[in-house]
């Protein structure tokens, strides 16, 4: 909600000010204004570390993050549509990588810790799962030692002395690269398991 009454001072600013009105003065309040929200956010979302909580919480945590990220963003290029409307001699022609690059970051981030987190939810049902049948006390004992082995794939994330949602902390593209790794052997042992049931 506090977004569209800042863009309307914004607006207000670009169309009357005599020194705020240009490009360079622009894209630093709107990287200013990224930033404050990308640092609101971090807080927001490591008040509880993610991986201490329940899985669904923090997938609810992220889903609101990157809501409201999202929001501000349209809501500029409402603002930049109605500018170059209103203002055709001076229109926003600012470049979007200029503008969003930490932005873009940290909502990547957050897509990649949502998946990471739905992935772990996921997961999470194999620890009830008791297969029947002739072949039922094996697939069962297979599908825990899957469940065990994801359990050590999230553990360096539970270890990390950086914070997941911080797009300052490169370390963690490398965890998630090798957690995907990891997942997709699992998700195949998981497929042959259930092709065995059968």
């Amino acid at each position: 909600r506090a977004f569209q009454p800042l863009f309307h001072y914004i607006l207000l600013v670009w169309k009357h000010s005599k020194e705020y009105n240009t490009t360079t003065r622009m894209v630093v309040l709107i990287q200013e204004i990224c930033n404050e929200i990308i640092q609101r956010a971090e807080g927001f979302l490591t008040e509880t570390p993610l991986l201490e909580g329940e899985p669904d919480s923090a997938v609810n945590l992220l889903k609101e993050s990157l809501r409201i990220c999202i929001t501000f963003k349209n809501i500029f290029y409402r603002y930049q549509t109605r500018a170059n409307q209103e203002c055709p001699s001076r229109p926003w022609r600012f470049q979007d990588s200029a503008l969003f690059a930490r932005m873009d970051a940290f909502l990547e981030r957050c897509h990649d810790v949502l998946d990471l987190m739905q992935t772990i939810l996921q997961f999470n049902k194999l620890e009830r799962i008791e297969i029947g049948g002739t072949k039922g006390k094996i697939l069962t004992a297979n599908v825990g030692q899957i469940f065990a082995e994801f359990n050590q794939a999230i553990f360096p994330f539970k270890m990390a002395e950086y914070s997941l949602v911080s797009v300052d902390s490169h370390k963690f593209e490398d965890d998630f690269y090798t957690f995907r790794l990891q997942v997709q052997d699992l998700e195949r042992r998981i497929a042959s398991v259930i092709m065995q049931s059968m």
